[in-house]
């Protein structure tokens, strides 16, 4: 007589499959990553530059302190080996030194850098986002599986791990003059008023998003005026126009 499998059993099963994929799929970046290496640092990189000018439609810019390997109207990339991340870091910043310069304004400061990686992960991965991130580097993992697919993977800091920060990611951007107020963000979030140490945290939320993603804008929550108008929130931010 045929007895149908408990839940339980059927639970169990799903996750074991789950599991053989996530360690076939494992497998598959463990043997590419080892192909990596016999082909060489040079190719690989000139693999993945090919594939990210197409991707931006963009290629390599010659500048005051060397050549970018790509450079769009919003973005100064890089692409390097995960052992080679203090290169990539100096480059990096020597680029972008110039968006900083006396006299530029948030329109001409906003190129983001990026830096693509690749090759064995090392053993001390998350300090080193950690250095990117604190600087406000973008950092990318890239690899090819076996079905010949690039895959990229942003690899963010925790803070921006939450729904909260994610939806901030989607929701807010730079705009010259405007002010984004705190009362705003919540209403539109949560749909009603809330308590004050919800506001605080979302506070502290919204001055790391600031920091991390618009660092030519001051992102501390603040009281000022501008053009006659006083404010609190965030001056030259706001919340995108969604509908």
């Amino acid at each position: 007589m045929f007895k149908m499998a408990s839940m339980e059993e059927r639970i169990a099963r799903l996750e074991n499959a789950v599991s053989r994929l996530d360690k076939l799929e494992k497998d598959n970046q463990l043997i590419f990553e080892k192909l990596n290496m016999l082909l060489g640092d040079t190719n690989m990189e000139r693999f993945y530059q090919r594939y990210l000018e197409k991707k931006y439609g963009a290629t390599h810019s010659k500048g005051m302190f060397g050549i970018t390997d790509i450079e769009t109207d919003d973005k100064i990339i890089e692409i390097k080996r995960w052992d080679k991340y203090k290169e990539a870091l100096g480059q990096i910043l020597s680029y972008t030194s110039r968006l900083h310069s006396k006299g530029n304004t948030p329109n001409t400061m906003q190129k983001k850098p990026v830096v693509y990686f690749f090759g064995d992960k090392p053993k001390h991965i998350d300090r080193i986002i950690s250095l990117f991130i604190d600087k406000h580097i973008n950092v990318f993992y890239l690899y090819v599986t076996l079905d010949n697919e690039v895959v990229e993977e942003e690899l963010i800091c925790n803070h921006a791990n939450d729904e909260f920060s994610k939806w901030l990611q989607e929701r807010l951007e730079y705009s010259k003059e405007e002010v984004l107020q705190l009362s705003e963000v919540s209403q539109l979030y949560y749909g009603k008023s809330v308590g004050p140490r919800i506001m605080t945290r979302m506070k502290t939320k919204i001055e790391d998003h600031v920091n991390y993603y618009f660092p030519y804008v001051h992102h501390k929550y603040q009281k000022g005026c501008i053009n006659g108008r006083h404010y609190r929130g965030w001056l030259h931010m706001k919340l995108k126009d969604i509908y």
